[in-house]
């Protein structure tokens, strides 16, 4: 049963023994091969969803397409730790849409998840290409099989593909998450539009020269496809800002992309402001909203008693001392 593609036999390979069981073991001389195994699924066949992504480049002309996995929340493949799970829930299957480019030899495509911020990702799977059997222009999977023997942080991850022989190219082709586990229950939601909303705990007063905290929460709507920017500014009562935090969307201080935001799900983002010291003394009010920062359009506000005519929402009102 050896693989023509990778030139490798899955059946020596951990994660065909967590998909598959022996059932039978024969001989026979006509067949090349002989002894065989036969072997059954364990578990029903895997079903496959598209992760938010685009193209991307890896270099010599190949292009990868799209990735899909068998999972869109890593949380369901790391339970409590107490829990027993077969050895194909913990099966984190990814495949990739490939695109031939030039004959460049035989070559390894390396994947892993990794933090959008940085840091520890997810366990690296390769796969040895042999790229002259590909026709420029011709389209094919290939399969990155892995598993999670850990419970997952919440937290977004880039899916990084390209060769470990020019690891200089690394792109990422799409994003897949550790859905958050709050339930924040203590904030009032102010409804966007889409099914987004949005509350703040702020506090009632500041300083002169302080630096202003604030925690927002997000409640997801219908997914869009936009990894928006959200902001939060200091207003007078007039109507013009005084001060600003933008920064994209974060959960619990790590970047979180609204891209693989689930609906209805909550997730926890920290804003900082610097006041100004030379700012007067007075009541202001905190808006906040969501912006596309590639075309700086604003996420739509439904007509609300607290809304902006700039597409923003007031959420609070802050005294300046």
């Amino acid at each position: 049963m050896r693989n023509s593609i990778y030139d490798i036999d899955p059946q020596t390979e951990d994660w065909f023994h967590m998909l598959y069981h022996p059932i039978q073991k024969f001989q026979d001389d006509r067949f090349w091969g002989s002894p065989m195994t036969a072997w059954q699924r364990t578990d029903p066949a895997p079903q496959y969803a598209a992760l938010p992504g685009a193209e991307a480049d890896i270099g010599d002309g190949w292009t990868v397409l799209a990735i899909e996995s068998n999972v869109a929340d890593l949380h369901a493949l790391s339970k409590n730790p107490s829990e027993k799970l077969s050895k194909s829930e913990h099966a984190l299957l990814f495949r990739a849409h490939i695109r031939a480019g030039a004959h460049v030899g035989n070559r390894t495509l390396r994947l892993q998840p990794v933090l959008v911020d940085g840091g520890d990702g997810l366990n690296v799977v390769s796969r040895i290409v042999y790229t002259d059997r590909w026709m420029p222009g011709e389209e094919g999977w290939i399969d990155f099989p892995t598993t999670v023997r850990r419970p997952a942080h919440d937290a977004a991850y880039a899916i990084e593909i390209g060769w470990l022989e020019t690891p200089d190219i690394r792109a990422h082709a799409a994003l897949l998450a550790a859905q958050p586990q709050t339930n924040a229950t203590n904030v009032q939601m102010f409804a966007l539009s889409d099914g987004y909303a949005v509350g703040m705990n702020a506090p009632a007063a500041t300083a002169q020269g302080a630096t202003l905290h604030s925690q927002l929460l997000w409640r997801a709507g219908a997914h869009v496809g936009t990894n928006w920017t959200a902001f939060v500014h200091l207003r007078a009562k007039a109507g013009n800002t005084v001060a600003q935090s933008d920064h994209p969307l974060r959960h619990q201080g790590a970047s979180f992309p609204a891209s693989v935001w689930r609906t209805k799900c909550l997730y926890e983002d920290d804003f900082s402001i610097n006041v100004p010291t030379n700012l007067a003394r007075g009541q202001y009010e905190l808006v906040v909203g969501l912006y596309n920062p590639t075309t700086g359009q604003r996420m739509t506000v439904d007509n609300a008693p607290h809304r902006t005519a700039d597409g923003g929402i007031k959420l609070a009102t802050v005294t300046v001392k």
